[in-house]
């Protein structure tokens, strides 16, 4: 695809001018929210994934407050132009290869969109936007900010002490003194809670059965998911959904 087509992209108002660079960007004004662009575009340039993620929660909390609400997939249109804008201002290839997910992620989908749903789509494109500027890392050049990204983009990926050292080519021992003095947490308790709060995602925004949520966070058996989840919350996962529930109602 060598351009975006004009009338498409016309259907949904532009969130934000084009600019330059990354280096500055307004807010954008969204359905009575905000979506700090300059932000996220710090967060580009810092390749910092965690706080990308972080804003677009923070972002879709205040665009769906209540538990059961949707919204039209139009109102999700501010921040795909804002991703859209971000890419063209480093370049027209950058903004073709943006445009081009962004409109086929469109798709011919019109119905309205859940909290999970929101998440879900918004999370693909912000992490194809971070990939698509940030250059390719070799082996070599793998860094614990590097490993902390990769297990943004998909906590089950690094399950193990083993698995994570060898992505950086250290032992186990001396990557668990680094991990810990990084991040001041135990490697597994950091990725056992970034399990627990996609769990707590799809617990509250979705009526997935608790078996398939602890299946697909690779939780196994599913009474260990129930154990883990109630030692790090106090509540079993039906009884955080059943209070999420009544708490949003």
């Amino acid at each position: 695809m060598d351009h975006v087509d004009a009338r498409e992209r016309s259907r949904y108002e532009p969130a934000v001018e084009r600019h330059g660079s990354l280096a500055s960007h307004p807010i954008a004004l969204v359905a009575g929210t905000s979506l700090d662009v300059a932000a996220l575009a710090r967060n580009l340039r810092a390749r910092d994934v965690a706080a990308s993620l972080e804003l677009l929660s923070d972002y879709l909390d205040r665009l769906l407050p209540r538990w059961s609400q949707k919204v039209p997939r139009e109102d999700l249109a501010p921040f795909e132009e804002a991703l859209m804008d971000l890419a063209a201002g480093e370049g027209p290839r950058y903004d073709r290869e943006m445009s081009t997910v962004v409109l086929g992620a469109r798709g011919p989908r019109r119905a309205a969109m859940n909290r999970y749903e929101c998440q879900v789509h918004c999370e693909r494109i912000l992490l194809f936007l971070h990939d698509l500027l940030e250059p390719t890392i070799s082996e070599r050049d793998r860094t614990m900010a590097t490993l902390l990204n990769e297990i943004e983009r998909d906590p089950t990926a690094f399950l193990t002490v083993g698995k994570a050292a060898a992505y950086l080519g250290l032992s186990e021992s001396y990557f668990a003194r680094q991990f810990k003095q990084h991040t001041q947490q135990n490697y597994i308790h950091y990725v056992t809670e970034k399990r627990l709060d996609r769990a707590k995602l799809l617990l509250a925004h979705t009526d997935r059965p608790v078996l398939w949520i602890g299946t697909e966070l690779d939780f196994q058996p599913v009474n260990y998911f129930c154990r883990t989840f109630k030692k790090h919350t106090g509540l079993t996962p039906s009884q955080y959904r059943q209070a999420w529930v009544r708490h949003a109602s």
